[in-house]
């Protein structure tokens, strides 16, 4: 087993991985099952619905109910976007973006088109330059250069993407979703610090009344 194969499984990696898939009552190791699953087909529009499913989790932590309704509305993908309020409210870099719109693109090619059910990405993109170009532009996200690879090689950030477009996803969701899991914990950490101050105001208001009610009379 390689260097990267053993960082994946790593269980402080995939900690945060492993508690959306609970929350969402996905199977266990539904994430890591699928890229060992060989079918390039399912593990796109799967890894795709997911993060649009967290994505719109998050939304709905964020607004009031109204608003939400709104936004839910609202394309994954574009300028008024879902991906767009999240990295506008967050301050994320713009390679969230650009990853999240080329895994769009593949999940867009794989769920209109039936021919795709058997393809292999890396294949696809082999035999398309001008896509592979563009891939590879848009899947900068986690990948540095001298990250090893599946071979025990280590490789550039773009040869590595060219390589290993199925890593180079698999890397990528696991920042997305990691990066949604803190923003998840902070938004219920903001909730639960503003239901305490409510609650302490509450009780502070109830004394008065117990104590000082007589000036009411």
């Amino acid at each position: 087993m390689t260097m990267l194969i053993e960082k994946i499984e790593n269980p402080d990696i995939w900690q945060y991985v492993k508690e959306l898939e609970k929350e969402m009552d996905l199977p266990e190791n539904f994430t890591w099952g699928l890229y060992k699953s060989a079918n390039d087909w399912l593990f796109i529009i799967s890894l795709h619905a997911f993060l649009e499913s967290m994505v719109t989790k998050v939304l709905e932590i964020q607004y009031d109910e109204a608003t939400f309704k709104t936004i839910y509305k609202l394309p994954l993908n574009g300028r008024t976007s879902k991906l767009g309020l999240i990295a506008d409210s967050h301050n994320l870099p713009k390679t969230y973006i650009k990853f999240a719109t080329q895994l769009s693109d593949l999940r867009n090619k794989c769920a209109h088109d039936i021919t795709f059910f058997n393809f292999s990405l890396k294949e696809h993109l082999d035999n398309n330059p001008k896509e592979l170009s563009i891939f590879v532009n848009n899947m900068e996200l986690s990948i540095k250069d001298g990250i090893m690879a599946p071979d025990g090689n280590t490789y550039s950030q773009k040869n590595f993407i060219k390589n290993f477009p199925n890593e180079a996803i698999l890397l990528g969701i696991i920042v997305w979703l990691g990066t949604l899991r803190l923003i998840i914990s902070q938004e219920d950490l903001l909730k639960k610090n503003k239901e305490q101050d409510e609650k302490r105001i509450r009780l502070i208001n109830e004394l008065f009344q117990e104590n000082f009610g007589f000036f009411n009379r």
